[in-house]
């Protein structure tokens, strides 16, 4: 979606205030669990770089992320997923 669905507000190009650092600690954090080869992360922006996570799932499906096109018409979004013995 360019933008939200009910609200109207625009999506596509949208900056989320402080990514690189909640990306960089969320990293951080995944590297704890090792021993999960992926995680699916749900979290919620709190504050310019600043987070909390809801929920983290193991394996998560993925049959909800392939609304608008195939996860795996995206050549390193399929060797991830290979490499994992998903597909």
């Amino acid at each position: 979606h360019d933008t939200h669905p009910e609200t109207g507000a625009r999506i596509e190009g949208t900056a989320i205030p402080g990514w690189d650092a909640i990306r960089d600690r969320l990293l951080e954090i995944a590297s704890t669990f090792s021993h999960l080869p992926y995680v699916g992360w749900d979290l919620v922006v709190t504050s310019k770089g600043e987070f909390k996570i809801i929920e983290a799932n193991s394996y998560p499906g993925v049959a909800s992320l392939q609304v608008h096109r195939p996860l795996l018409a995206e050549e390193r979004t399929r060797r991830f997923y290979q490499a994992h013995s998903v597909v």
